[in-house]
Protein backbone atom coordinates (compact mmCIF):
# COMPACT_ATOMS: atom_id res chain seq x y z
CA UNK A 1 0.00 0.00 0.00
CA UNK A 2 0.95 3.27 -0.84
CA UNK A 3 0.97 6.05 1.86
CA UNK A 4 1.84 9.68 1.05
CA UNK A 5 4.82 9.29 2.69
CA UNK A 6 6.18 6.78 0.29
CA UNK A 7 4.71 8.47 -2.83
CA UNK A 8 6.33 11.93 -1.84
CA UNK A 9 9.62 10.40 -1.36
CA UNK A 10 10.03 7.99 -4.70
CA UNK A 11 8.84 11.17 -6.70
CA UNK A 12 11.11 13.72 -4.83
CA UNK A 13 13.84 10.83 -5.58
CA UNK A 14 13.07 10.84 -8.93
CA UNK A 15 12.44 15.07 -9.60
CA UNK A 16 16.03 15.39 -8.03
CA UNK A 17 17.82 18.62 -6.85
CA UNK A 18 16.55 20.87 -4.42
CA UNK A 19 12.93 21.36 -6.18
CA UNK A 20 12.44 17.44 -6.13
CA UNK A 21 10.71 17.45 -2.73
CA UNK A 22 8.45 20.73 -3.05
CA UNK A 23 7.65 19.58 -6.19
CA UNK A 24 6.66 16.28 -5.44
CA UNK A 25 4.26 17.85 -3.24
CA UNK A 26 2.37 20.32 -5.38
CA UNK A 27 1.94 17.19 -7.80
CA UNK A 28 0.55 15.13 -5.22
CA UNK A 29 -1.64 17.77 -3.29
CA UNK A 30 -2.94 18.30 -6.75
CA UNK A 31 -3.55 14.74 -7.79
CA UNK A 32 -5.73 14.47 -4.38
CA UNK A 33 -7.28 17.69 -4.77
CA UNK A 34 -6.03 19.01 -1.21
CA UNK A 35 -3.92 21.54 -0.29
CA UNK A 36 -0.49 21.00 -0.16
CA UNK A 37 -0.71 21.07 4.30
CA UNK A 38 -3.41 18.38 4.14
CA UNK A 39 -0.06 16.34 3.20
CA UNK A 40 1.92 17.57 6.34
CA UNK A 41 -1.11 16.38 8.50
CA UNK A 42 -1.89 13.08 6.55
CA UNK A 43 1.83 11.30 5.55
CA UNK A 44 -0.39 7.87 6.27
CA UNK A 45 -2.92 8.16 4.05
CA UNK A 46 -3.21 5.94 1.08
CA UNK A 47 -4.46 7.26 -2.07
CA UNK A 48 -6.37 4.99 -3.88
CA UNK A 49 -5.34 3.34 -7.62
CA UNK A 50 -7.04 6.03 -9.41
CA UNK A 51 -5.66 8.60 -7.02
CA UNK A 52 -1.48 7.22 -7.61
CA UNK A 53 -1.86 6.94 -11.71
CA UNK A 54 -2.55 10.34 -11.61
CA UNK A 55 -0.21 10.88 -9.42
CA UNK A 56 2.23 8.62 -11.73
CA UNK A 57 1.46 10.90 -14.92
CA UNK A 58 1.95 13.99 -13.48
CA UNK A 59 5.67 12.79 -11.68
CA UNK A 60 6.41 11.50 -15.42
CA UNK A 61 5.23 14.85 -17.03
CA UNK A 62 7.51 16.60 -15.19
CA UNK A 63 10.45 13.96 -15.25
CA UNK A 64 10.19 15.18 -19.06
CA UNK A 65 10.46 18.64 -18.82
CA UNK A 66 6.96 19.67 -18.20
CA UNK A 67 6.38 23.11 -16.22
CA UNK A 68 5.06 22.06 -12.21
CA UNK A 69 2.91 24.89 -13.31
CA UNK A 70 1.15 23.99 -16.43
CA UNK A 71 0.18 20.58 -14.80
CA UNK A 72 -1.10 21.98 -11.86
CA UNK A 73 -2.73 25.07 -13.64
CA UNK A 74 -1.55 27.56 -11.14
CA UNK A 75 1.31 29.51 -9.71
CA UNK A 76 1.98 31.73 -6.84
CA UNK A 77 3.11 35.03 -7.07
CA UNK A 78 3.06 37.18 -4.19
CA UNK A 79 0.49 36.91 -2.05
CA UNK A 80 -2.06 35.96 -4.42
CA UNK A 81 -2.63 32.96 -6.57
CA UNK A 82 -2.42 32.66 -10.89
CA UNK A 83 -4.04 30.17 -12.90
CA UNK A 84 -1.87 29.15 -16.25
CA UNK A 85 -2.31 27.53 -18.90
CA UNK A 86 -0.51 26.35 -22.15
CA UNK A 87 -1.86 29.64 -23.54
CA UNK A 88 0.14 31.64 -21.22
CA UNK A 89 3.65 32.15 -20.26
CA UNK A 90 4.55 31.06 -16.67
CA UNK A 91 5.49 34.27 -14.99
CA UNK A 92 9.61 34.77 -15.35
CA UNK A 93 11.58 36.20 -12.27
CA UNK A 94 12.07 39.58 -14.81
CA UNK A 95 8.55 40.32 -14.81
CA UNK A 96 8.21 39.80 -11.00
CA UNK A 97 11.28 42.44 -11.00
CA UNK A 98 9.35 44.81 -13.47
CA UNK A 99 6.07 44.28 -11.03
CA UNK A 100 8.01 45.46 -7.75
CA UNK A 101 9.93 48.77 -9.45
CA UNK A 102 6.98 49.91 -11.22
CA UNK A 103 4.99 49.94 -8.01
CA UNK A 104 8.34 51.85 -6.06
CA UNK A 105 7.47 54.12 -8.94
CA UNK A 106 3.89 54.88 -9.04
CA UNK A 107 3.26 58.27 -7.13
CA UNK A 108 1.18 57.70 -3.98
CA UNK A 109 0.09 61.81 -3.97
CA UNK A 110 -2.34 60.51 -6.93
CA UNK A 111 -4.54 58.25 -8.85
CA UNK A 112 -2.37 57.20 -11.57
CA UNK A 113 -3.09 54.18 -14.51
CA UNK A 114 -1.19 52.01 -16.13
CA UNK A 115 -1.17 49.37 -18.94
CA UNK A 116 0.44 45.98 -18.90
CA UNK A 117 1.23 45.17 -22.56
CA UNK A 118 1.18 41.46 -23.31
CA UNK A 119 -0.35 40.48 -20.18
CA UNK A 120 -0.48 36.47 -20.42
CA UNK A 121 -1.73 35.35 -16.80
CA UNK A 122 -2.21 39.17 -15.94
CA UNK A 123 -0.13 39.20 -12.90
CA UNK A 124 1.39 42.32 -13.69
CA UNK A 125 -1.82 43.94 -13.79
CA UNK A 126 -3.33 42.27 -11.22
CA UNK A 127 -0.36 43.65 -9.11
CA UNK A 128 -0.62 47.20 -10.19
CA UNK A 129 -4.26 46.82 -9.08
CA UNK A 130 -3.61 45.59 -5.61
CA UNK A 131 -1.28 48.06 -5.40
CA UNK A 132 -3.70 51.02 -5.70
CA UNK A 133 -3.20 51.81 -9.39
CA UNK A 134 -6.23 53.95 -9.83
CA UNK A 135 -6.95 52.12 -13.58
CA UNK A 136 -5.31 49.11 -14.76
CA UNK A 137 -5.71 47.95 -18.58
CA UNK A 138 -4.03 44.96 -20.11
CA UNK A 139 -3.91 43.75 -23.66
CA UNK A 140 -2.77 40.51 -25.67
CA UNK A 141 -2.91 39.10 -29.11
CA UNK A 142 -4.08 35.96 -27.60
CA UNK A 143 -7.80 35.85 -26.77
CA UNK A 144 -6.79 33.06 -24.25
CA UNK A 145 -4.40 34.94 -22.53
CA UNK A 146 -7.02 37.42 -21.82
CA UNK A 147 -9.52 34.69 -20.51
CA UNK A 148 -7.37 33.60 -18.06
CA UNK A 149 -6.58 37.42 -17.14
CA UNK A 150 -10.06 37.58 -16.66
CA UNK A 151 -10.28 34.65 -14.88
CA UNK A 152 -7.30 35.42 -12.13
CA UNK A 153 -8.48 38.97 -12.09
CA UNK A 154 -12.27 37.86 -10.70
CA UNK A 155 -10.56 35.57 -8.22
CA UNK A 156 -8.31 37.87 -6.81
CA UNK A 157 -11.11 40.47 -6.19
CA UNK A 158 -9.50 43.36 -8.89
CA UNK A 159 -10.82 45.52 -11.69
CA UNK A 160 -8.90 45.52 -15.02
CA UNK A 161 -9.86 46.56 -18.14
CA UNK A 162 -9.12 43.77 -20.58
CA UNK A 163 -8.96 43.63 -24.17
CA UNK A 164 -7.99 40.59 -26.42
CA UNK A 165 -5.83 42.56 -29.17
CA UNK A 166 -2.45 44.33 -30.63
CA UNK A 167 -2.02 47.06 -28.21
CA UNK A 168 0.99 48.10 -29.90
CA UNK A 169 -0.94 48.54 -33.02
CA UNK A 170 -2.18 52.44 -32.78
CA UNK A 171 -1.91 55.02 -30.27
CA UNK A 172 -0.93 54.96 -26.96
CA UNK A 173 -3.71 54.64 -24.58
CA UNK A 174 -4.75 57.42 -21.71
CA UNK A 175 -2.48 55.64 -19.22
CA UNK A 176 1.05 56.94 -17.26
CA UNK A 177 3.32 54.05 -17.43
CA UNK A 178 3.58 50.80 -19.63
CA UNK A 179 4.56 48.11 -18.47
CA UNK A 180 6.24 45.02 -20.90
CA UNK A 181 7.52 42.09 -20.02
CA UNK A 182 9.34 39.85 -22.06
CA UNK A 183 7.85 41.54 -25.53
CA UNK A 184 11.08 41.42 -27.18
CA UNK A 185 11.32 37.60 -28.24
CA UNK A 186 11.40 38.28 -32.33
CA UNK A 187 12.09 40.81 -34.69
CA UNK A 188 9.39 41.72 -36.48
CA UNK A 189 7.37 41.67 -32.57
CA UNK A 190 10.36 43.86 -31.43
CA UNK A 191 10.44 46.60 -34.08
CA UNK A 192 6.89 46.77 -33.70
CA UNK A 193 6.70 47.18 -29.86
CA UNK A 194 9.69 49.71 -30.30
CA UNK A 195 7.58 51.10 -32.27
CA UNK A 196 5.14 51.67 -30.24
CA UNK A 197 7.15 52.69 -27.11
CA UNK A 198 8.35 55.73 -29.20
CA UNK A 199 4.68 56.39 -29.30
CA UNK A 200 4.26 56.57 -25.54
CA UNK A 201 7.48 58.42 -24.90
CA UNK A 202 6.02 61.22 -27.12
CA UNK A 203 2.82 61.13 -25.52
CA UNK A 204 4.44 61.74 -21.89
CA UNK A 205 4.09 58.34 -20.94
CA UNK A 206 6.83 56.16 -19.06
CA UNK A 207 8.07 52.84 -19.83
CA UNK A 208 9.06 49.89 -18.41
CA UNK A 209 10.44 46.77 -19.58
CA UNK A 210 11.16 43.58 -18.32
CA UNK A 211 13.29 40.95 -20.14
CA UNK A 212 15.34 38.06 -19.92
CA UNK A 213 18.30 39.41 -22.66
CA UNK A 214 16.50 38.55 -25.59
CA UNK A 215 18.51 38.30 -28.43
CA UNK A 216 16.46 41.37 -30.23
CA UNK A 217 15.98 43.53 -27.03
CA UNK A 218 16.88 47.15 -28.32
CA UNK A 219 19.44 47.60 -25.66
CA UNK A 220 20.82 50.92 -27.65
CA UNK A 221 17.32 52.46 -26.11
CA UNK A 222 17.44 51.17 -22.51
CA UNK A 223 18.44 51.81 -18.81
CA UNK A 224 18.96 49.01 -16.43
CA UNK A 225 17.73 49.71 -13.10
CA UNK A 226 17.79 46.00 -11.98
CA UNK A 227 19.58 43.14 -12.49
CA UNK A 228 19.26 40.13 -10.43
CA UNK A 229 20.42 36.30 -10.97
CA UNK A 230 17.75 34.58 -9.26
CA UNK A 231 16.31 30.75 -9.39
CA UNK A 232 13.44 30.51 -12.10
CA UNK A 233 10.60 28.28 -11.65
CA UNK A 234 12.11 25.13 -11.36
CA UNK A 235 15.36 26.60 -12.07
CA UNK A 236 16.50 25.20 -8.97
CA UNK A 237 16.74 20.93 -10.35
CA UNK A 238 18.67 22.46 -13.18
CA UNK A 239 21.57 23.15 -11.36
CA UNK A 240 21.15 27.31 -11.67
CA UNK A 241 19.86 30.53 -11.91
CA UNK A 242 18.57 33.06 -14.41
CA UNK A 243 19.21 36.60 -14.85
CA UNK A 244 16.81 39.15 -14.88
CA UNK A 245 16.74 42.59 -15.83
CA UNK A 246 14.39 45.37 -15.63
CA UNK A 247 15.28 48.42 -18.11
CA UNK A 248 13.74 51.80 -18.49
CA UNK A 249 12.93 52.56 -22.50
CA UNK A 250 14.37 56.35 -23.41
CA UNK A 251 14.24 58.14 -26.69
CA UNK A 252 16.81 57.70 -29.43
CA UNK A 253 19.83 59.71 -28.72
CA UNK A 254 20.74 62.22 -31.62
CA UNK A 255 23.31 60.85 -33.94
CA UNK A 256 26.85 62.63 -33.45
CA UNK A 257 28.69 64.06 -36.22
CA UNK A 258 31.06 61.51 -38.12
CA UNK A 259 34.72 63.12 -37.39
CA UNK A 260 35.93 60.28 -39.97
CA UNK A 261 36.23 63.38 -42.95
CA UNK A 262 38.72 65.71 -40.75
CA UNK A 263 37.76 69.03 -39.51
CA UNK A 264 35.78 71.15 -42.14
CA UNK A 265 38.57 73.13 -44.33
CA UNK A 266 38.44 77.00 -44.61
CA UNK A 267 37.34 78.38 -47.79
CA UNK A 268 40.24 80.13 -49.47
CA UNK A 269 40.65 83.90 -50.48
CA UNK A 270 40.78 83.89 -54.35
Amino acid sequence: MHSVRNLLTAAAARLGGEDGRGEAELLLAHALGKPRTWLFAWPEFAPDTAQCGAFERLVAARVRGEPVAYLTGHRGFWSFDLAVTPAVLIPRPETELLVELALARLPRERTVAVADLGTGSGLVAIAAAKAGAGAVMAADADPNAVTALRLNATANGVAIDAWAGDAANGKPPDVDMILAGDVFYEAALAAHVTAFCDRCLRAGIAVLVGDPGRTHLPRHRLRLLAEYAVADFGAATRGGETPAFVFAFEPEKPKSRSLSAGPARRPTKS
